[in-house]
C-alpha cells in the first residue's frame, strides 16, 4: 500500500471515529436543531434494547478478541470482525431473564442466515447465498428475574461459539438457530461448538477453533 493510500485510510477512519456528540445534523451546510448526542440518547442510551445490545455485544467481543471492526465502505460485508490471522467473525446477540419458563426459553433464537455476499472483483452480488464469516459468536444477555438488567456487567453475558462450516453442515440454510440447539451442540463431542462461556474464556476457545480451521485448510 502506497503512502497516499495509507494516509487516505487513516483520514477516512478518523472521520468515522472522531465524534464528540456536539455535532449537529446537517441539511447540506445548514445545521439542524439536533445533535449526535441527541441521537446517542435516543438510540443507544438504553443498552438493553435490541439494536444497542447488538452493537454492544460486537464491541465487547471485539475488545476481548483484539479484533478489527468494519472500516469505511465495509458495512454489509456479512461479518463483523476480523482477527489478526484473517479469521472472520460474526457476532449475533439475544437476551433473556434467568428462570424464564422452558417454553419461553425455547423461543430464543439467533440469526445465522446465509447472505448475499458482495463480489468485489465483479462489482455485484455473488450468485449464491453463503455464510461469509468463519466463526459465529452468540452473545446472550442474561439477568436474574428481580435484578436490574445491566449490559455493562460482563457477568450478565454468556457466550457460545461455532465454526461456520459446522453451521453449514448441521443447520444447512437455516436462518435461525435456537438457544436449545446451541446448548445441545456445545455438550456434544464436536470441537467446533463451544459454550456456555464467560467473557474471559471467549478468546482462548475461539482461537482454538480458529487454529483448527487454519489447520484444516
Amino acid at each position: 500500500m502506497g503512502e497516499a493510500m495509507i494516509w487516505k485510510a487513516a483520514r477516512d477512519r478518523l472521520q468515522v471515529l472522531n465524534r464528540f456528540g456536539w455535532e449537529n445534523f446537517l441539511d447540506g451546510w445548514d445545521p439542524l436543531p439536533f445533535t449526535l448526542l441527541n441521537y446517542w440518547e435516543w438510540g443507544i442510551a438504553r443498552l438493553e434494547n435490541a439494536a444497542a445490545r447488538a452493537a454492544l455485544a460486537e464491541f465487547v467481543v471485539a475488545r476481548t478478541l483484539e479484533a478489527e471492526g468494519a472500516g469505511p465502505g465495509e458495512v454489509g460485508r456479512g461479518y463483523d470482525l476480523t482477527l489478526r490471522s484473517g479469521v472472520k467473525i460474526k457476532v449475533t446477540s439475544e437476551s433473556c431473564v434467568r428462570d424464564w419458563p422452558d417454553e419461553r426459553l425455547a423461543s430464543i433464537a439467533f440469526d445465522v442466515a446465509p447472505r448475499w455476499c458482495w463480489d468485489e472483483r465483479r462489482g455485484r452480488p455473488e450468485n449464491a447465498l453463503r455464510r461469509p464469516a468463519d466463526i459465529y459468536v452468540f452473545a446472550l444477555l442474561v439477568h436474574a428475574p428481580r435484578a436490574a438488567v445491566n449490559p455493562l456487567d460482563i457477568g450478565q453475558w454468556t457466550f457460545y461459539v461455532a465454526a461456520a462450516r459446522s453451521l453449514d453442515a448441521q443447520e444447512g440454510a437455516a436462518a435461525l438457530i435456537t438457544l436449545r440447539t446451541l446448548e445441545s451442540r456445545a455438550k456434544s463431542y464436536d470441537p467446533s461448538w463451544r459454550g456456555p462461556l464467560h467473557q474471559r474464556q471467549l478468546k482462548l476457545e475461539l482461537e482454538s477453533i480458529a487454529a483448527a480451521l487454519r489447520g484444516g485448510r
